[in-house]
């Protein structure tokens, strides 16, 4: 914006010096601009922030045949994609997350009216739409339904849409694992984002009470494809890709499902906005397998730094050695995965989940 992008037209009014005021310039920076835009929603969305996104009169197609810009089908129609996310965001997630007001009537019917607005949408795009813009548009289809984990009774209804949304997302994610060129290795850190969001939202109804209205073994069968496609996103050993591949496949070992039930898909963080649940996750991971030690065992540690860790509490129904579920074969042989550092890596925005604790600490055996 000190450059004067956000108005490509008059752009030498926010400079010291002429710039050309026509032709491919202004092209060029409305493009740039557009862009632009189109990150910053991503990086918003995939971290359940704010966007910092001006969709203003520059980018409305007055301004841009104005201009004579005519961005090319895939950019306009992925412009038109995080637009709607950002109204999604504006209209669904920018209010108080108190769960017994936050699903009030006035916010089920915006959130029938964007339902609406991306179905016609999807029709508008046709036949015509990019395999890459699809799987943009299942994921902003992602960032509407999430918000049914907002509310402190979900409706059946809302979470079948969730269970659907997820699946169709997975779905497209698992089509470019047989694409020619192996496209899934070239994926984006927001697709990355919204693989992790929706294994974490898929987790969540298969853990819960709702599994029995819903296909359990297809949700099961794409939650392992979503790890499957986290280890082909990898470009080296332990890189991030892979260790979010082990914290959802220790996660989904945690416990068998009758041990959650519908308080499951009840929140305690709830201002990350879309990725609530996610941050919500990883929250009951802290709680779940390390418990805060009393103030004599951090005494203790302080004063002995060789004091071994506790162990990870075992599960008394032996789930953490059930054959049936994902481990990779090769789980944290070098302790990458249980090093603070290490988690810091995978999370950059979650280090407060993992403040307190110590170095390392055993892992459980991986099968």
């Amino acid at each position: 914006m000190q450059l004067g992008l956000h108005r490509p037209v008059q752009a030498e009014e926010f400079t010291t010096f002429r710039m050309e005021g026509q032709g491919e310039a202004v092209k060029d920076r409305l493009q740039t601009w557009v862009i632009c835009n189109i990150v910053a929603q991503n990086v918003a969305t995939g971290y359940g922030q704010p966007p910092g996104t001006i969709y203003d009169w520059a980018l409305e197609p007055a301004s841009l045949r104005d201009a004579d810009y005519h961005p090319s089908e895939d950019l306009r129609t992925r412009l038109l994609i995080e637009k709607f996310c950002d109204r999604v965001t504006k209209s669904l997630y920018s209010s108080r997350p108190d769960p017994a007001e936050f699903i009030s009537s006035e916010k089920l019917l915006i959130s029938q009216l964007l339902e609406n607005e991306l179905r016609e949408m999807e029709l508008d795009f046709g036949r015509s739409i990019s395999a890459i813009n699809m799987i943009h548009l299942r994921a902003a289809e992602l960032h509407l339904r999430y918000f049914v984990f907002l509310g402190s009774n979900a409706r059946s209804d809302d979470l079948t849409k969730l269970f659907i949304a997820t699946t169709s997302f997975l779905g497209r994610v698992l089509d470019l694992e047989t694409s020619p060129g192996e496209l899934i290795g070239h994926a984006t850190n927001y697709i990355l984002q919204m693989i992790v969001s929706a294994a974490f939202a898929l987790m969540k109804l298969l853990k819960s009470d709702f599994r029995r209205h819903i296909d359990f073994e297809h949700g099961k069968l794409l939650f392992n494809g979503a790890i499957s496609a986290l280890r082909r996103i990898s470009v080296m050993d332990h890189d991030r890709p892979v260790r979010l591949a082990d914290i959802l496949a220790q996660m989904w070992n945690a416990g068998a499902p009758e041990e959650f039930g519908d308080d499951t898909l009840l929140l305690k963080v709830r201002c990350r906005m879309s990725m609530s649940h996610v941050y919500d996750t990883v929250w009951r991971w802290r709680h779940r397998f390390r418990p805060l030690k009393s103030t004599e065992d951090t005494q203790a540690m302080a004063s002995n730094p060789n004091v071994a860790t506790a162990a990870i509490p075992r599960q008394p129904d032996g789930s953490l050695e059930d054959p049936g579920l994902m481990y990779a074969p090769n789980f944290d042989q070098e302790g990458a995965f249980f090093n603070e550092a290490g988690f810091s890596e995978v999370f950059d925005s979650l280090n407060w989940v993992f403040d307190g604790f110590p170095d390392t600490f055993p892992a459980p055996p991986a099968l």
